[in-house]
């Protein structure tokens, strides 16, 4: 889709108006008011909600030991463990929703040409720092969605979403949730630092931008060393070896956000997409 509006357009920031233009121009297509959510219970509510919707039971937090890939029906073998049990399903749709080393692990044995396409994606990592502070004491206010840093600031904050002006009982009366972003690509060594260090940064850093009267107080903070599939150059040829490789297979999927979009709601149209596609199979 990137390499089409640059193609058609020039640009990318160009064909993206254009093509949003060209989307507000048809009216006989139905419109999706797209806005910002989440879930009072975080956002493990959703794929609960969506097992719950299911007819089988969901096994969960179980360890993938083996798949096994044959060129006879059953297609699939997946030996895994729960608890203390050795288990195995065979199947002859294989659906591999996991992040790219992972599902490089599972098919280096079967598929390396596959499996070394996937490992040379590469992840950066990243640490979310949550802080709090009292609204009397941000003088600037906290009317938005919150901010992103460009690397020419010279900052370490990659960015802040000001979650409790977005969402309901985020926060106590009175007070304002920031979730911030540390690390990337340009600063790959900030998850080494210790939590306190992090926060002082962050908190630091933020206290300036908005011109808060105090030092926020750190809530806690979350280290990712694998964080954000990265889409670097060539990844759309990287994906077009991917997807030749996949039709030489029979009814083997990947689905996760290394393909064609990192967010939520990119993951979850291609799902929808990917399951719409196997259940066609079946009538």
């Amino acid at each position: 889709a990137l390499a089409e509006l640059e193609n058609t357009y020039g640009s990318l920031i160009l064909g993206a108006i254009k093509s949003r233009r060209t989307a507000t121009n048809k009216p006989n297509e139905k419109k999706l008011a797209k806005r910002l959510c989440s879930f009072a219970s975080g956002l493990a509510t959703l794929p609960k909600a969506l097992a719950s919707r299911l007819k089988e039971p969901v096994t969960t937090s179980c360890q993938v030991l083996d798949i096994t890939i044959s060129k006879e029906i059953p297609y699939y073998k997946v030996k895994f463990q729960v608890d203390k049990n050795i288990e195995q399903i065979s199947t002859n749709h294989l659906v591999l929703a996991t992040p790219a080393y992972t599902t490089a692990s599972f098919l280096e044995s079967h598929l390396p040409k596959l499996a070394n396409e996937l490992k040379a994606i590469e992840y950066v990592p990243m640490a979310i720092v949550h802080l709090n502070v009292a609204l009397s004491h941000v003088a600037k206010g906290l009317n938005g969605f919150g901010f992103l840093v460009p690397r020419s600031e010279k900052i370490r904050l990659l960015g802040s979403i000001w979650s409790s002006s977005l969402f309901p009982n985020r926060a106590p009366n009175g007070q304002a949730l920031f979730t911030n972003f540390i690390g990337g690509a340009h600063d790959v060594k900030a998850v080494e630092l210790g939590s306190k260090e992090l926060g002082q940064i962050v908190a630091e850093e933020l206290k300036k931008i908005l011109d808060i009267k105090t030092i926020p107080n750190l809530v806690n903070v979350y280290k990712y060393q694998m964080a954000i599939p990265q889409y670097n150059l060539g990844h759309l040829s990287r994906l077009a070896i991917i997807e030749s490789e996949l039709r030489s297979q029979s009814n083997l999927y990947l689905a996760s956000n290394y393909l064609k979009g990192v967010s939520v709601p990119d993951c979850v149209s291609r799902g929808k997409a990917l399951a719409t596609r196997i259940k066609a199979q079946f009538k």
